[in-house]
């Protein structure tokens, strides 16, 4: 209604239920999908630095410069986080609420029972920032955010195109490292997020062969 105001769609008359059915046409659709990577356009910076700031949190926390805690809710007690446990590539569901399970440290979900929140002493956040300049250091870490999403984008690419490898790993990150200047270390979690995208299986099982015939 606000930006395809053509399109002459009315506002949404709930009922005693809910919402009522919608349905578009391939046109709304279409313009649906043009607006969508117009304001994704807009907003990519703010979300690169954002995951460059989440990035570096796990960065640091592995490093153990960074000192972080979980709070029992139950007692109010904090526990140190082990810096083993930043060392995932599913970092990511720790910032939806910042939470973590103790007990399943490494687990995808992100909300429930035995989750506590996360904590970083102040000692060791100001020492952090006090050390680093944060202009340099953040284009560092957005440069490597978004060579992992693109990357990403490519490895998902070749999944899609490939059921199964057609060449070794190592071979991919050869490749990657070519046209990202990405890391092993980043390379190996946009592997491992076009896995997750695409679903191909075959690619995360360890010590697979590559396949000799190519699908698609």
């Amino acid at each position: 209604m606000k930006h395809r105001p053509e399109f002459n769609r009315t506002p949404l008359e709930w009922g005693k239920w809910g919402p009522p059915s919608i349905t578009f046409s391939d046109e709304e659709w279409e313009a649906a999908v043009e607006l969508s990577k117009q304001e994704e356009q807009q907003t990519l910076p703010y979300v690169q630095r954002f995951l460059a700031v989440q990035h570096k949190i796990v960065e640091q926390c592995e490093a153990g410069k960074l000192i972080s805690f979980y709070r029992w809710d139950a007692t109010g007690r904090m526990f140190p986080i082990s810096r083993e446990w930043w060392n995932t590539d599913l970092w990511q569901f720790r910032f939806i609420k910042c939470e973590i399970n103790p007990k399943e440290p490494m687990s995808t979900a992100f909300d429930g029972y035995n989750f506590c929140s996360i904590f970083l002493t102040r000692d060791s956040l100001d020492l952090f920032l006090n050390s680093c300049p944060p202009d340099r250091a953040a284009r560092r870490v957005e440069h490597t955010i978004l060579a992992e999403k693109r990357c990403e984008a490519w490895l998902c690419d070749q999944m899609e195109s490939n059921e199964r490898p057609v060449q070794g790993k190592s071979r991919y990150l050869e490749e990657a490292q070519e046209r990202f200047r990405i890391g092993p270390r980043g390379f190996n979690r946009a592997w491992s997020g076009a896995v997750r995208q695409t679903g191909r299986v075959a690619y995360s099982a360890s010590g697979r062969r590559p396949s000799k015939n190519r699908n698609g």
